[in-house]
């Protein structure tokens, strides 16, 4: 804005342009200099924000962050994604862990309808009287079961137990089939929505600033159709920013509803 203040005053001294141009510029440089003052306390908020989750004094200066993060390019589709998420959620293999040992108590349950045997030997005279010549003795002892009433209430406890188990992991899974297809699509947004930014909007809008400037000068358009396209420009460019932060939101979303770790390399440009 201080090179188009100069564009201005020049033309003014020229007699080409009303001085409201140069006091536009002023008003305009102004209102850059409060945007500066709100952006730096923002700053200052998140590095004190940063500190505090690390438990560190909030005013500690941060390392100066890289000009760009790389975001790793996700390559693989919603199905890949929905599988390693149901192999590595640890809710869900909590609960199949659950699962086989319900089936475990169903399967006890039902082993107590069956006569219970037990083989027996010994060598003794038990049998024979106490002046008789020991001998090797064999037995089978039979528990045949009764109260069936009450084993049957337990297994069908034992049986409603699973069920209400098996119940829970299709419930549990078709949450984590959303959950993983609603962040896969939001990261893929966010993505699109960068590469568009990169290479259409801000190129646009900044051959659209050079344009306006050159335009400016050789007098064919106003000073608030300049200062209209800078304002888009650094309007564009805050949206980059803010659409560059969303996807690195979205993926970290991504990356926990799939448990799935930050790739080393991600992990090492943030430090």
């Amino acid at each position: 804005m201080a090179e188009f203040k100069q564009n201005a005053e020049t033309r003014y001294r020229n007699g080409q342009v009303p001085q409201q141009d140069v006091l536009q510029a002023d008003v305009e440089i102004g209102l850059q200099k409060e945007r500066s003052i709100t952006l730096n306390r923002m700053r200052k908020v998140t590095q004190a924000r940063i500190n505090t989750l690390l438990h560190l004094e909030p005013d500690l200066s941060l390392p100066p962050s890289s000009r760009e993060i790389p975001l790793e390019v996700e390559k693989r589709n919603g199905e890949q994604l929905r599988e390693e998420a149901r192999a590595n959620r640890p809710d869900l293999r909590s609960l199949e862990d659950k699962i086989r040992a319900d089936d475990a108590a169903v399967q006890l349950a039902r082993k107590e309808f069956s006569p219970d045997y037990e083989a027996l030997a010994a060598y003794d005279s038990f049998w024979q009287g106490m002046d008789k010549q020991m001998q090797y003795q064999l037995g089978l002892r039979m528990n045949l079961p009764s109260q069936r009433s009450r084993r049957y209430a337990a297994l069908a406890e034992a049986q409603s137990k699973l069920a209400q188990r098996k119940a829970e992991r299709k419930k549990l899974e078709d949450q984590i089939n959303f959950q993983v297809q609603e962040a896969f699509e939001q990261l893929k947004e966010s993505t699109q929505i960068m590469e568009l930014f990169k290479t259409t909007t801000l190129p646009a809008t900044e051959a659209n600033v050079r344009e306006a400037q050159t335009s400016y000068i050789s007098g064919k358009i106003p000073f608030l159709t300049l200062v209209a396209a800078q304002k888009e420009m650094y309007l564009a460019r805050d949206r980059f920013y803010q659409a560059q932060a969303e996807a690195f939101r979205r993926k970290a979303i991504l990356d926990r509803v799939t448990a799935n770790s930050t790739t080393p390399e991600v992990a090492k440009s943030v430090k």
